[in-house]
């Protein structure tokens, strides 16, 4: 009851506090379309904030500063400063990162305010580090100073950076067409336009802030008691360990007055409040509440194994299961997981002794495994890379076990989602830039390129890039030499490059998405990830291991890994782990020890066969047919299409296991099989090697005549199914390497 109040009590604050919050006007690109585009004309600031005036404001906060004259509409600037200088609660942007030294600052080109009309800007009292806020609350005049008012700080915090998009309350917009009721409240009106307006990157990559939101988020953090002050850690440490003593002194005299107990409990409700004055919500209510309850809990508990001891011991005997009734059932549970990696252990080894980490886990006889010995030869050179595979095929861990396996393993590895980033950030992410670039730039900031200097850059989705950037990374590749926005000075760097791409690159330079020159620079070496669909044993492999990694106790049918097995997986190992998370918890929730297909929620496979799906069916049906020599023809009679379609992607399938496996037709005829069971191993061999033969006869025939790879499919591969021509490309192009050496 006492720890329930308290939270109540906390939560209640928090909720008052939180309603002081200001509301947020932004002036949007939407906005700017409407209103003939940036600079805004002066005219709609005087309506704006004569509205808002009119709609009860309390105080009103421009982060937009206004040096210049507007020598067109003089007569706009003198009603703007009219309504400034009328209005006493109206603030505006300072140019200066110092006001200390001034009484007043120019404004509009001839006008003048009192300094005490200006708030410092966002970079004079805020910093960013390691997905955090500094804010320094010692500062006056900032906006953290005003919005605050009672509740000030007078030290440097941290702010952890959000974690959800910031929104404002209203546009541009809808404060001009009429006055709307603040209630009193105080308004912050801010610009958010790409292209002028400076952004922060979140901690995924995938979230931009405004600075103007982070201020007001920084603010209401603050406000609701979200922040650490960075000072003291060690008194937490300390503080949580004095703590600890009632519970050693309760087990170690059984008994302890409870005067002295409850004594004790004040006094460290005291120093709890007194070292964590405004440090952080939750760990406030963890001390004031939940260790006096903790303390009350442990000494009654240890008060009743004591009296169960002594009741034991008069019978002569004592177990430990009367102390800890729950044991057999983890034990059992332990048990359980530990025949599971047992299992794993006495699996089938790898033919090689390659050395997998944790965050990629495959099947011993995987298609990848040989992919991934490649990796760890082309890992000792500098190479480029391009790594091409479908989304969730995990090609970003490929990269990083690339980088452990290279000599640069001890050089930073810097990661870019180039989908993630727009046209106006992308560059000043790669390359970083000098204070003063664009709005916003006050100090300067080194990109990727600088940071992954000496080591690994992995561009991940390179084909969503613009082609003004791709020139820039070309130039780089080329060079080792790059300018920062804004900047005019040439800094070399040694950065051995990764791209991926989860799409066709041949078909992004025939569209025009992809310069050719580009693509020939990141493709010193191309690594081929198989999506999961066509790893039928990992299948197996990963599930059983992201089972058993969250709940060794559920038991799971031969028939649900059929089933499993017989899935497209379009979101391959990515979406694999999450339906197993998603299976585990609904079986949870409905008390079952076993997992069932609903359990998994995913859409049933069209019972109409699509022509995108075409070429796994028609692979997976001769698996099944066991590779006969009338398998073909089955084939072709069972899905009702001509022999000679099958035969073309039985082809087409050869070939991208040639390019997967690297010429090795023994890899070629495994990748093919998998588990199928087979009645004439030579036999099917023999017929596997002389499609082999027929293709690499082919493609010699088109090298040897001096024709391009375009020509080569064309007239001797012109049958040949569209899902495979990326993949004899690829061929075409490791044959002609090959001849050349």
């Amino acid at each position: 009851h006492y720890s329930f109040l308290i939270i109540l009590i906390q939560m209640g604050c928090s909720a008052i506090l939180l309603a002081n919050d200001p509301i947020c006007i932004s002036i949007n690109k939407s906005d700017l379309e409407k209103l003939d585009g940036w600079p805004l004309n002066r005219k709609w600031y005087n309506v704006a904030l004569q509205n808002i005036v009119n709609g009860n404001a309390g105080s009103i906060y421009l982060d937009l500063a206004f040096p210049d004259k507007n020598l067109l509409y003089p007569e706009a600037d003198e009603l703007l400063y009219d309504i400034i200088v009328a209005n006493s609660q109206i603030f505006i942007l300072s140019h200066y990162d110092d006001l200390s030294n001034k009484d007043s600052i120019q404004i509009l080109g001839s006008y003048s305010l009192p300094i005490s009309r200006f708030i410092l800007p966002f970079s004079s009292y805020i910093e960013i580090s390691r997905n955090n806020l500094i804010l320094d609350g010692s500062k006056e005049n900032t906006l953290l100073f005003h919005l605050l008012k009672e509740n000030r700080i007078k030290s440097k915090i941290t702010v952890p950076l959000p974690n959800t998009p910031l929104n404002s309350n209203y546009n541009f917009i809808q404060v001009l067409k009429s006055p709307i009721d603040f209630q009193g409240k105080d308004v912050f009106i801010f610009l958010d336009y790409p292209g002028v307006t400076s952004y922060i990157v979140g901690k995924s990559m995938n979230e931009t802030f405004t600075p103007s939101m982070l201020q007001v988020y920084g603010a209401s953090s603050i406000s609701k008691g979200e922040y650490y002050e960075l000072f003291p850690r060690t008194i937490l440490i300390i503080l949580f360990c004095f703590t600890l003593l009632p519970i050693i002194f309760i087990r170690r005299y059984k008994q302890i007055p409870l005067l002295v107990l409850f004594s004790y409990m004040l006094i460290a409700l005291l120093c709890t409040i007194l070292f964590l004055y405004k440090v952080d919500f939750l760990v406030w209510s963890f001390y004031t509440a939940i260790i006096p309850g903790l303390f009350l809990l442990s000494y009654f508990y240890f008060k009743q194994i004591d009296n169960r001891s002594e009741r034991n011991k008069k019978d002569g005997k004592i177990q430990i299961t009367d102390i800890y009734p729950n044991q057999n059932r983890e034990i059992k549970r332990l048990k359980e997981k530990l025949r599971f990696f047992e299992h794993l252990t006495n699996q089938e080894k790898p033919k090689s002794n390659i050395d997998l980490p944790d965050y990629l886990q495959l099947h011993p006889q995987s298609p990848l495994i040989p992919t991934m010995q490649k990796i760890e030869q082309i890992a000792l050179t500098d190479i480029p890379v391009l790594i091409i595979g479908e989304s969730g095929t995990g090609k970003e861990q490929v990269a990083k076990f690339l980088h452990e396996k290279s000599t640069l393993k001890d050089n930073p590895f810097i990661a870019v989602n180039c989908a993630s980033l727009n046209e106006n950030l992308i560059e000043s992410e790669l390359f970083g830039h000098e204070a003063g670039a664009f709005t916003g730039a006050t100090k300067q900031k080194e990109g990727k390129f600088d940071l992954a200097n000496g080591g690994i850059l992995f561009l991940d989705e390179i084909c969503e890039t613009s082609l003004s950037i791709q020139i820039k990374l070309l130039r780089v590749l080329q060079e080792g030499v790059f300018e920062r926005v804004g900047g005019v000075e040439s800094i070399n760097v040694g950065v051995r490059i990764v791209a991926a791409t989860n799409k066709n690159p041949f078909e992004e330079i025939a569209n025009g998405s992809l310069r050719e020159d580009l693509y020939y620079r990141l493709n010193g070496y191309t690594i081929n990830l198989a999506p999961l669909r066509e790893r039928k044993m990992d299948v197996e492999f990963l599930f059983k291991y992201f089972l058993y990694s969250d709940a060794a106790n559920l038991q799971v049918s031969d028939s649900i890994i059929d089933w499993l097995k017989e899935r497209k997986w379009n979101g391959n190992v990515r979406e694999l782990k999450s339906a197993t998370k998603r299976a585990v918890i609904n079986a949870k929730i409905k008390k079952r020890n076993f997992l069932l297909p609903e359990d998994f929620e995913l859409n049933e496979p069209d019972k109409e066969l699509k022509k995108d799906q075409l070429h796994d069916n028609i692979i997976n049906e001769l698996r099944k047919d066991g590779f006969k020599h009338r398998s073909i023809s089955n084939v072709g009679r069972q899905i009702g299409i001509h022999r000679a379609t099958v035969t073309e992607y039985l082809r087409g399938w050869i070939i991208r296991y040639l390019v997967l496996s690297d010429f090795e037709e023994e890899n070629v005829y495994q990748s093919l099989v998998q588990d199928a069971q087979v009645d004439n191993t030579e036999k099917l061999k023999e017929r596997i090697s002389g499609y082999v033969k027929s293709i690499k006869t082919n493609i010699s025939l088109g090298l040897n005549e001096q024709i391009s790879p375009v020509m080569i499919k064309q007239i001797y591969f012109k049958n040949l199914p569209h899902e495979f021509e990326n993949d004899l490309l690829l061929l075409i192009k490791k044959m002609e390497s090959l001849n050349s050496q």
